[in-house]
């Protein structure tokens, strides 16, 4: 229930355009996700993850000096001490974002954001397969390329929250994402 209130709460604030919005946009990133170990049981034992490909896309909109967006991710952790019938540890993210740009009277303008929403975490051996809430933050840097465009270089800290398998040992676990990506803004 409190899952689809969160989401109907965020769907709802970003499909409002508010009379202030200058204009909508689209943004696609690719980049590496340098992941933290996967501590179970309050850290007493601790599974090695690989660094893997992030994607993520978002829709959102420009308000004054800050944006707000819906964003989808994704990426796959391949276990690296385990055999390989494992499988590996995969998180799709559903986020609202908000950013702050700060204002630089140029072409180049850094940011940092905060989002929070769903993940869903799957196991490739179906040990865990839930949906959580998780968090984020993160700062960058928008390059303007052209009126409509800009390039996109930032960091985000993940952090899901209240993960646990299906023998209930609960699971901590962090990202760290460096990514690139493209915004596109309809004029």
């Amino acid at each position: 229930m409190k899952k689809r209130f969160f989401l109907s709460i965020i769907c709802a604030t970003l499909m409002a355009n508010p009379v202030y919005a200058r204009t909508t946009y689209v943004s696609g990133s690719l980049g590496i996700g340098l992941t933290e170990n996967a501590l179970w049981r309050g850290g007493s034992i601790e599974d090695k993850l690989n660094n893997s490909a992030v994607v993520n896309g978002a829709v959102g909109c420009n308000i004054n000096q800050g944006r707000l967006e819906l964003g989808v991710g994704y990426q796959s952790h391949k276990y690296s001490d385990f055999h390989p019938l494992w499988g590996d540890m995969s998180f799709l993210t559903v986020m609202g974002n908000g950013y702050y740009d700060f204002n630089t009277n140029n072409s180049v303008s850094p940011y940092v954001m905060a989002g929070a929403g769903l993940v869903n975490v799957h196991t490739g051996n179906d040990f865990m397969k839930q949906t959580a809430f998780a968090w984020q933050v993160g700062t960058g840097i928008c390059v303007k390329v052209a009126p409509w465009v800009a390039v996109d270089l930032g960091y985000r800290y993940l952090k899901p929250e209240g993960l646990h398998s299906i023998l209930n040992d609960t699971l901590a676990w962090t990202g760290h994402n460096i990514i690139a990506g493209v915004k596109y803004d309809f004029r």
